[in-house]
């Protein structure tokens, strides 16, 4: 497959900043609001941009997926589990600032909406709180974060104990600036 992303003109290398945009703005299914207003379908354009299978589902359904895939013990999988809550979103913090893939994902009961959440958490942290910022679609304007959300911002932090945190095993993002 040929790599469709764009490059860092001085370094040649491809910025997680323009990868993220590509996916954010663009659509998984025509059918299908944009990728700004769909997070399952922002993770999936995402994972097609980068070289990564995310299903055909919307975010319940793949924060299933990445919990299966790193409790079967048949093979090596390619998504690990870092935790869920403040443990979770320490190490989190820690691998994205290393340039790793960082999924952040809850499903619609725990979570106590009508709908599930999935994006990305990335290497850069703002605010009091110096808490990592988001980069995902949402079909309501609150957590909808083209980069510009921190994780506070985008889930409501009293529901921390619900959000759980993934890694790419082999998948590296790169830094966003």
């Amino acid at each position: 497959m040929a790599d469709s992303r764009t490059t860092d003109k001085e370094t040649g290398m491809v910025t997680a900043n323009e990868v993220l945009m590509k996916a954010y703005k663009s659509r998984f299914n025509e059918a299908l609001p944009p990728n700004s207003e769909n997070c399952s379908g922002f993770l999936k354009s995402l994972g097609q941009e980068m070289g990564f299978y995310v299903p055909n589902l919307r975010a319940d359904g793949i924060l299933a997926y990445l919990e299966m895939m790193t409790v079967n013990n048949n093979y090596v999988s390619l998504w690990q589990k870092l935790g869920v809550g403040k443990e979770g979103l320490s190490k989190a913090i820690s691998y994205a600032q290393q340039g790793r893939l960082i999924i952040a994902a809850t499903n619609s009961i725990d979570y106590g909406q009508s709908e599930g959440h999935v994006a990305v958490v990335l290497s850069k942290r703002i605010g009091p709180h110096n808490a990592p910022l988001i980069f995902g679609g949402s079909t309501i304007a609150g957590p909808r974060s083209p980069g510009t959300k921190t994780i506070r911002m985008v889930w409501n932090m009293r529901k921390l104990h619900v959000i759980h945190f993934f890694m790419h095993r082999t998948i590296y993002l790169g830094i966003y600036e």
